[in-house]
């Protein structure tokens, strides 16, 4: 029974953490994608998947219509105090002057060069990394075409809360697990014990018989023995 409740606990784990992984690289690409049509270049084949809705119900093709209503480098999702985009030059350096910091967060930002490098030789490249700091992040990174006026772009969230979310769950997992054992064990201990009454009574019947026998049969074989 513990190895089962131990394998469903890691099963639902394990699906979960899959879930806000997925939901939060797909956040991720959202952002990417905006960007590169604020910025009026060409969706790389991955950003611009047919048949694909995004987390705010709106087709990758319809994106293409709306960056004359989006402030650049802004954040577009609801967790904004967790997000940054930060645009790059060809030194892989951050352009954080007055005209494009704005959804950029200074304070948090930490760029990996290990991204931009992996980022400058395929294309883009998707990490989670821990800055100096100790701050845990997912980063996206995409190499822009020549001509643009960037020549990187990263999109990153902090990974603080979803962290806590992990711990939390967890938790949670690992204490709900511990009453269902004890509730289990103890229905299990009662069950067993109806279970075995019957037998535990056809026992004693049979210790009640024989210790009948033996003294009844006591005074005969004295007899006997004399």
């Amino acid at each position: 029974m513990l190895t089962l409740v131990a394998l469903i606990s890691g099963l639902l784990y394990a699906l979960v953490i899959y879930a806000i992984g997925l939901n939060r690289d797909q956040a991720l690409h959202e952002k990417m994608a905006i960007e590169f049509n604020v910025l009026g270049l060409q969706l790389p084949a991955e950003l611009s998947l047919p048949n694909v809705t995004s987390s705010t119900g709106q087709d990758w093709q319809i994106i293409d219509h709306i960056k004359e209503y989006v402030e650049p480098y802004e954040s577009h999702d609801n967790d904004d105090a967790t997000s940054f985009i930060a645009p790059l030059d060809a030194q892989a350096q951050p352009l954080l002057n007055q005209s494009d910091n704005r959804g950029i967060r200074p304070d948090t930002l930490s760029l990996d060069g290990a991204a931009v490098q992996a980022a400058s030789k395929n294309g883009s490249d998707l990490r989670t990394i821990f800055t100096e700091n100790g701050t845990h992040m997912r980063l996206l990174t995409y190499r822009l075409p020549p001509g643009a006026p960037r020549a990187y772009m990263q999109v990153g969230k902090l990974l603080a809360s979803e962290d806590r979310i992990k711990h939390r769950l967890l938790l949670i997992l690992f204490a709900g697990s511990v009453l269902f054992t004890v509730v289990a064990g103890w229905f299990s201990w009662k069950m067993t014990g109806q279970s075995l009454r019957a037998t535990w009574q056809g026992w004693e019947r049979q210790q009640a018989f024989v210790a009948n026998a033996s003294h009844e049969l006591r005074t005969p074989l004295t007899l006997i023995r004399a």
